[in-house]
């Protein structure tokens, strides 16, 4: 994970192995400003990557969009029925 100006920049694997150690840089990115969760870097998503969407998405009262959602991930999040609360259209 990276930061580019407002942007979190996810890279490689988002999944039950990482987010652990992706979510307290993630929390602290959104609490200093940060609005949008990039998935344009990853290779694999699984519905971890999902968790850590809703989590930030709480954190920031909504205000986190997201980018460059793969369709696993889009899937999974209309899969579980929490697309609405990603902001995802239908």
């Amino acid at each position: 994970m990276r930061r580019e100006g407002t942007r979190i920049v996810l890279e490689g694997a988002v999944t039950m192995d990482t987010v652990p150690g992706l979510l307290p840089g993630a929390l602290s990115a959104v609490r200093e400003g940060a609005d949008t969760l990039d998935f344009a870097a990853t290779t694999v998503v699984d519905s971890a990557a999902i968790a850590l969407a809703l989590e930030l998405r709480r954190a920031s009262k909504g205000a986190l969009s997201l980018a460059n959602l793969p369709p696993t991930a889009l899937n999974l999040a209309r899969l579980y029925s929490v697309a609405d609360q990603l902001g995802i259209p239908d």
